[in-house]
């Protein structure tokens, strides 16, 4: 029988659909089709940190790939058997390294054994999540969903150059992920975070970075809230190049995590306390927003919430373009459903997983209907996202059932 080929449109959401979608086709047991990737963009199709993460996951599941090169428009890979152990990735430039590990990560939660990665390129870049917030925030959010993941630092990596390396380890996978219910935010407790800088030329500067931080903090919450920022000079040895940043974590008396970070681009010609008062100020509007997570973590949910066993709800402030396309993207390649439902200023997020509990293995109890079917109406509330599918097609090798994910932003 010919395997059936579900087809993703890769416009709209770039490098994110290449993720997501992978991750989940790989752990559905689903071939994907990705059509039109980036192409928006310019240039546009596959760059080297998206076939870098591609051809990991592929690795991970002895997987077939095709059309996995420089600039391709379209790849389509099929999945097969997981296996555990070490595997490396190098984005070869500043590519996020962290991007990276998110491909992976889902696919070494439900690893058949013990599941080691080292992610080579940019740790602390624009546009990506920093590596501190990944260890400070996702990893304890990770940890809610019932996965122990450890995250370490061996050595940063900046614009342009990259050359920064973190692993990852899933030392025992799951066997299930655990709905989480995350609607209450709390009021904060403690802010903690670390401020780097990388070079001489920065050293000066880092005390002031913190200082300026401090000052917005002590000025919008109690002298009861505890602010601990770790200074870290790195060396030739723990960094490759120079850089700065401060990554900010709220954390709440209901156990929510909010991150925040402020880098240093020479671009934007920030001082050392402008840079340190932007970070305090991005934090405070996480945590006004009113959410139980912040915006850079809602997406990033998403896939654990559609993956679990049982009903997960999370409050969150307004929802991202990245959370909107995750969204559909899972309920195009999953039999899962989720809603948005507006309250107040904040949306609820709600979903019945599906109960992953090996790659190809899950209950369809709770879901949605077959996967096909999933984007179909698959959402209740007016502010919900939605997925659109459109006929299939057949060629000689496979039919292929048309479920294009686009953002509904």
């Amino acid at each position: 029988m010919s395997a059936e080929f579900v087809t993703v449109d890769g416009d709209a959401g770039g490098g994110q659909i290449l993720r997501n979608g992978f991750s989940i086709a790989a752990l559905m047991g689903k071939p994907i089709r990705v059509v039109n990737i980036r192409g928006s963009r310019n240039p546009p199709g596959l760059r080297a940190q998206h076939l870098a993460g591609v051809r990991l996951v592929s690795e991970m599941c002895a997987g077939t790939l095709s059309g996995a090169e420089d600039g391709s428009m379209e790849v389509k890979f099929q999945p097969s058997a997981f296996r555990g152990g070490h595997f490396e990735v190098d984005a070869k430039t500043a590519g996020s390294c962290t991007l990276l590990a998110q491909i992976a990560l889902p696919c070494m939660l439900f690893s058949p054994s013990s599941c080691t990665l080292t992610a080579k390129g940019g740790t602390d870049v624009n546009w990506s999540p920093p590596v501190d917030e990944m260890a400070m925030v996702l990893q304890p959010l990770l940890k809610k969903f019932g996965a122990e993941v450890q995250v370490q630092l061996v050595r940063r990596g900046f614009y342009p150059k990259g050359g920064g390396e973190i692993r990852i380890a899933v030392p025992t996978p799951v066997k299930e992920l655990t709905s989480v219910t995350m609607l209450d935010p709390g009021t904060v407790v403690a802010v903690r975070g670390r401020a780097f800088a990388s070079g001489d030329r920065e050293k000066k500067d880092l005390q002031a970075m913190i200082a300026a931080a401090v000052e917005v903090l002590r000025s919008a919450f109690p002298s009861s809230v505890g602010i601990q920022i770790e200074p870290r000079m790195e060396t030739p040895q723990t960094a490759m190049g120079f850089g700065t940043a401060i990554t900010l974590v709220a954390e709440t008396s209901t156990g929510c995590l909010y991150g925040a970070t402020q880098f240093r681009d020479p671009k934007q010609r920030l001082t050392a306390p402008q840079c340190g008062v932007s970070a305090a100020r991005r934090l405070l509007t996480e945590v006004e927003s009113g959410g139980c997570v912040d915006q850079f973590m809602q997406d990033q949910l998403v896939i654990l919430m559609a993956l679990a066993k049982g009903r997960s709800q999370v409050r969150t402030g307004p929802l991202t373009d990245h959370t909107k396309l995750a969204i559909e993207t899972a309920q195009t390649l999953m039999p899962c459903r989720f809603t948005v439902t507006e309250d107040g200023k904040t949306n609820i997020i709600a979903c019945n997983g599906i109960q992953l509990s090996s790659p190809g293995r899950y209950s369809t109890a709770s879901a949605a209907g077959p996967v096909a079917d999933a984007g179909k109406g698959s959402s209740s509330s007016s502010s919900s996202s939605s997925s659109s599918s459109s006929s299939s097609s057949s060629s000689s090798s496979s039919s292929e059932t048309a479920a294009t994910a686009a953002s509904s932003s």
